[in-house]
């Protein structure tokens, strides 16, 4: 799956000036992200599942803008996303 394979290469961290490589964190390898295309997504312990289409789209769509460095359209509670 593409999306499975490009959320593996996505990497991120906090805006510091005195970032390290160590700073870089990785999604969580369940990837709540893909409930978007299956039916009963598995998610991270504690993590609240959302089964509505347009509000998995719309978190699938502000995570890629947020690649490009654009504002999220809304609330993509990446705080669920991440590990």
């Amino acid at each position: 799956m593409i999306v499975a394979e490009l959320m593996t290469r996505i990497q991120w961290r906090l805006h510091k000036e005195d970032a390290t490589e160590a700073d870089w964190k990785y999604f969580h390898s369940v990837l709540s992200i893909l409930s978007y295309m299956l039916k009963a997504p598995m998610t991270p312990p504690g993590t609240p599942v959302v089964n509505a289409l347009a509000k998995q789209r719309a978190a699938m769509a502000n995570i890629f803008r947020a690649c490009l460095g654009l504002d999220p359209e809304n609330d993509m509670t990446l705080e669920h996303k991440l590990f």
